[in-house]
């Protein structure tokens, strides 16, 4: 059976931003693993360090400048917080950064493009489809990822009363809750 070409989204605009997201996703990626001596040296060098930030591009350049006045992105600057982080922690909380200014971005023009819900919903489970840039920052296993999320679906299965766990017997909320249902 042929998959159907009428979307109920304007996959062309989204697949544009989607795009738009991959090419500043690597960018930020460049700077904070290939590129690291050379970020970390500009960061060093900079004047303003408070209100420096991070910025990637589409082509996948990046480069340090000031917060811009326009976008209220989601950004405490570079230099949140470097006197009292290692520097291995100090790269964690800066990656947790970027992924959120990459969310931002991602929303902001999708608003100014005029988004409706479901453009929403398929951009944002094409962004879940790649891994975060924390994750690759951090060499995070994906194993611990898997059991916290589902320890936040037994928590959430416990203020619902219903199970969203793909299997509930393994859900110790659910399984204790139907036991005392029974």
């Amino acid at each position: 059976m042929e998959e159907s070409e009428d979307c109920s989204y304007n996959k062309r605009i989204v697949d544009y931003m989607f795009n738009d997201f991959k090419g500043r996703r690597a960018a930020l990626l460049k700077a904070l693993t290939t590129d690291l001596e050379q970020f970390l040296k500009q960061c060093r060098d900079h004047g303003d360090k408070k209100t420096l930030m991070l910025y990637g591009y589409p082509d996948e350049q990046w480069e340090l400048r000031p917060l811009p006045a326009d976008i209220n992105a989601p950004a405490l600057g570079l230099h949140f917080c470097t006197d009292m982080l290692e520097e291995k922690d100090w790269l964690s909380h800066f990656a947790i950064h970027c992924d959120a200014w990459l969310d931002y971005i991602a929303f902001y023009f999708g608003g100014t493009y005029g988004f409706e819900e479901a453009e929403r919903n398929a951009l944002d489970h094409m962004m879940i489809d790649v891994p975060d840039i924390y994750k690759v920052v951090t060499g995070t296993d994906s194993q611990d990822e898997d059991e916290e999320e589902d320890e936040v679906e037994e928590h959430l299965c416990s203020i619902l009363g219903e199970c969203s766990i793909a299997d509930p017997s393994k859900c110790s909320s659910c399984s204790s809750s139907s036991s005392t249902r029974n």
